[in-house]
């Protein structure tokens, strides 16, 4: 009997640990509402042109590779040819041309790289020697990978960063006035994007004009936009958040530019949709609540999708736990991801 009771007990003690140490599978993969993807724009345009942009901590053209193959395979697409249009030393294009039959698709891959080709200097200034490995690690993911990239956008790139997208966007025009326009972008791409065409549908440019008229949809995973216009805030109006009508002040004010985006759209009697993706468990995202735009204008869903692949568990409980920069880059890796883009959401969940 003793031996037993300490078989069982020891049995107990290991089960407790296996079970405290797992590692489970995320599943979040839902939509507030139906809209309909990139499959039913193709089939009912002959030229698809996608702005795709990416969020902080890339550098490289690399980023939309998965997406865009899963686009064209599926739709049955081939490749014709593969350009770069280097618009400075901090950003690069490239553009890929698929054809099938009468209809093309053209992607626009942008990339900007001035904090990519600067912020490693972190790097040097830190000469801790007496900092963890892991410590180093995380440090080194979240300061030069990420962090970086917002305080020097913020800082002196902006305007530079800005006017390289500015010539991506315009060339898309130039290339094809009538052509459809997909936009997917992501995290700080999308502040970079939205101020980008702001300043020039406010300065009333043509191409601007276009390419907001044409444009069918915009994919914008990873919100970042109410943490990044903190500093936009006014100090008077939210010093003292208490009521109803000052939260949503607040909210109006995070998302002032988001809203003036919206309102911009022509003479077009179609709406057009902003599709929110966002991981529940990704600490820089929000979703976008339905009074922050010009609904008039644009038809608004929020997605939610796990993009970090796991979670981990306390001891016989749910996922409580995600590595929160997973749960904030390569969006436009993850497959349910791709699959809203593709095929929208008819209202059947999509299994994973």
């Amino acid at each position: 009997m003793k031996s037993f009771k300490i078989l069982f007990a020891t049995t107990f003690f290991s089960l407790f640990l296996l079970q405290s140490c797992m590692i489970h599978k995320l599943k979040v993969n839902r939509a507030e509402k139906t809209f309909f993807g990139v499959k039913k724009i193709i089939s009912e345009s002959n030229h698809v042109c996608f702005f795709i942009t990416h969020g902080m901590g890339v550098n490289n053209l690399e980023f939309a590779d998965k997406l865009i193959s899963e686009i064209t395979n599926k739709e049955g697409f081939k490749k014709i040819k593969t350009t770069y249009n280097n618009n400075s030393r901090y950003s690069k294009v490239k553009i890929i041309t698929y054809k099938k039959e009468d209809k093309k698709m053209s992607f626009y891959i942008h990339g900007w790289f001035p904090a990519t080709s600067w912020k490693f200097l972190l790097h040097y200034v830190d000469t801790n020697s007496d900092r963890l490995k892991t410590m180093q690690n995380i440090k080194s993911s979240l300061m030069n990978e990420s962090v970086s990239d917002v305080i020097m956008y913020q800082g002196n790139f902006r305007n530079i960063i800005k006017k390289d997208m500015e010539i991506t966007l315009k060339l898309m025009v130039e290339s094809d006035a009538n052509a459809k326009i997909v936009g997917v972008s992501e995290s700080l791409g999308s502040k970079i994007f939205i101020e980008t065409m702001n300043d020039n549908l406010k300065s009333e440019q043509l191409w601007a004009k276009t390419w907001q008229n044409n444009l069918s949809t915009i994919f914008m995973l990873s919100n970042q936009l109410p943490l990044l216009y903190m500093g936009d805030l006014k100090p008077n109006s939210t010093s003292s958040i208490t009521t109803k009508s000052q939260k949503d002040q607040a909210v109006k004010e995070v998302y002032a530019a988001l809203n003036e985006y919206t309102k911009h759209r022509g003479n077009s009697d179609v709406k057009a949709q902003l599709i929110a993706i966002s991981d529940p468990n990704d600490l820089l995202s929000y979703s976008v609540p339905k009074n922050t735009i010009y609904t008039n204008n644009f038809n608004l869903v929020n997605v939610f999708v796990s993009v970090a692949k796991k979670g981990y568990s306390w001891p016989f409980g749910k996922p409580l736990i995600v590595n929160p920069i997973n749960a904030h880059l390569k969006y436009q890796e993850n497959e349910n991801v791709i699959n809203y883009i593709l095929n929208g959401y008819t209202g059947v969940k999509i299994k994973r």
